[in-house]
């Protein structure tokens, strides 16, 4: 008898000893999840602080950015790989974060002073009516927005040299852009200006009467300076249009080698210029069109660096 007694007292304790370890490790899981979702929600609000930053126009340095996000996506994928240790109320608790994030709106079950009653009301009435609880997917939509917006938010600088067609004339082109928005400045010409003796028509009327023994030899001399604005829908690419003053000038030679002023082929007023900026590293590659006084048509090719 004395025997079967002590056989069953230590049956007894070694049953309470398992349930004792056992209740001291699912409370250790319990805590340890719950640290976890405590970073994950931190994360969340710090994602989308970030984002009410770049939509606001403030300027959020790519590395922070990429910190932050990236530290949400390590926490979610964590914990997704550990979802079945997650109690109820822990799994509703990380539901409901990353509806927040998805949607921007604070979900209420993440006041926690009401989320144990509301937990269990929402597991009473599954129970009752056999609910399965919907998990809101992880969409990842605003993460790629805030990694767009913040792409664009930088000081970008252009130095381009450039080449106008048919007619050569070279120039140079300097832009800034900040965020999305900038403006350029571009002057241009062929470097060549012309004393004339007389003018003409381009019939090779003189004015004042006579006409021009032409010598077979013409010049032309340009010049055009402007300036305007600079969009980039992204990092990589601008497009430019501006306004500003052109000059072009014909010159016929005559058979005593004086050079005549065409002027009627001459002309000379407002410029307007138009074309796109595109970069790959620190090259850029431009092309764009001009005219002046609507006279006269370039092809403008640009080439140079951006930083």
């Amino acid at each position: 008898m004395k025997r079967a007694s002590r056989h069953i007292i230590c049956l007894i304790h070694a049953l309470l000893s398992a349930f004792c370890l056992n209740g001291q490790t699912t409370d250790a899981v319990v805590a340890e999840n719950d640290e976890l979702l405590n970073r994950y929600e931190l994360a969340c609000r710090q994602c989308l602080d970030l984002k009410n930053q770049v939509n606001e126009g403030a300027h959020v340095s790519r590395k922070d950015a990429s910190d932050v996000i990236d530290r949400f996506v390590s926490l979610n994928t964590l914990i997704k790989s550990s979802s079945e240790d997650l109690n109820p109320v822990q799994r509703t608790r990380f539901e409901a974060i990353s509806r927040w994030f998805s949607t921007g709106e604070r979900p209420l079950v993440l006041d926690h002073e009401s989320l144990v009653r509301i937990i269990e009301e929402t597991t009473l009435a599954a129970s009752r009516n056999n609910i399965r609880i919907k998990v809101i997917p992880y969409n990842p939509a605003p993460m790629q927005e805030a990694r767009t917006d913040e792409r664009n938010t930088g000081l970008k600088t252009y130095i381009l040299a450039s080449v106008s067609l048919p007619q050569p004339s070279y120039g140079a082109m300097v832009g800034i852009r900040y965020g999305r928005w900038g403006g350029y400045a571009r002057l241009g010409s062929n470097f060549r200006s012309q004393d004339h003796a007389y003018t003409c028509l381009g019939n090779g009327t003189i004015e004042g009467g006579g006409s021009i023994w032409s010598g077979g030899s013409e010049a032309r001399s340009e010049l055009k300076a402007g300036a305007g604005v600079l969009y980039g829908p992204a990092d990589w690419f601008s497009i430019y249009a501006g306004m500003g003053y052109g000059r072009s000038e014909l010159y016929w030679d005559d058979i005593d080698g004086n050079w005549v002023k065409v002027r009627d082929l001459s002309f000379k007023g407002p410029s307007f210029e138009a074309g796109v900026l595109a970069s790959w590293k620190f090259l850029t590659l431009g092309a764009g069109v001009s005219t002046i006084s609507f006279r006269r048509v370039s092809l403008d090719i640009c080439l140079g660096v951006s930083f």
